[in-house]
């Protein structure tokens, strides 16, 4: 029998594509609400490649920031 491949929603390359994805947003800000309390919608993408460690490797990047009016929120997987 062979066995499935899948790939873990834990993968931060998984989740960041599949939250800039407009259909899968509403399950992610479900989650996120169900599991942390803070209501995302209404919040807009913010670049998500933004350098946040080393400024001479381009190697740490945010997972996802969000924003919105003043507020900003920033998810790590």
């Amino acid at each position: 029998m062979k066995q499935a491949n899948y790939i873990s929603m834990l993968s931060d390359s998984c989740f960041k594509y599949l939250f800039k994805k407009e259909e899968f947003r509403p399950f992610f800000e479900d989650i996120i609400k169900y599991i942390t309390g803070i209501d995302i919608k209404g919040y807009h993408l913010v670049d998500n490649e933004l350098n946040i460690g080393n400024n001479k490797r381009k190697d740490y990047r945010l997972d996802i920031l969000l924003e919105k009016d003043n507020h900003l929120i920033s998810i790590e997987m």
